[in-house]
């Protein structure tokens, strides 16, 4: 490997079309100067795999609201040009989750308090898009965005008399939209 040169895979996947290609880019980083080589595959599936470890990366234009990664650990910093949304429900002290994009990736991540709840992100999504993180009640409540430092976004929730809602003892499901 040449020095300033970092090697990481995308693999993308297409069920219509019988095709595999290689491809090398070249991206250079405005902050840091370095090039790195960047290898896709196009096969058989509908899907963007990582491999490697790729960071810093973007992806614009998709026309599709359907989950389009996998192996999403393996990135860190990925910024797309669309929405996703998960929405997190909590139902006698239980999270589950509605994640088609792998925005949280698992329940463990969000961490629950008697007056709202902490979600850790996973190392793709940037800091920025939960810094423009939109919230919302799915159902009766309001939840209010209280902090968004190191990844972790932190939400308080209320009935909607404005009272506190202890999430750990009531049903609420939050919508989670990141934009960035």
């Amino acid at each position: 490997m040449a020095s300033g040169f970092s090697n990481f895979g995308l693999l993308f996947l297409n069920h219509e079309r019988i095709l595999l290609a290689y491809l090398i880019l070249q991206q250079i980083f405005r902050t840091s100067h370095q090039c790195c080589r960047i290898r896709m595959y196009i096969s058989l599936q509908d899907r963007v795999v990582a491999g490697g470890l790729p960071s810093d990366i973007t992806v614009r234009g998709v026309k599709t609201l359907r989950p389009m990664f996998d192996r999403l650990f393996a990135v860190t910093d990925l910024t797309v040009d669309y929405q996703r949304k998960a929405r997190v429900s909590v139902s006698g002290g239980a999270v589950t989750l509605l994640d088609p994009h792998g925005v949280i990736g698992s329940a463990s991540s969000v961490t629950l308090t008697s007056t709202g709840m902490s979600i850790v992100f996973p190392s793709h999504v940037t800091q920025l898009a939960i810094e423009g993180v939109a919230v919302s009640c799915f159902g009766p409540g309001q939840v209010v965005t209280t902090g968004y430092a190191n990844k972790t976004l932190a939400l308080q929730t209320y009935s909607i008399t404005g009272a506190t809602l202890n999430p750990i003892t009531t049903p609420v499901s939050i919508n989670i939209i990141l934009s960035s």
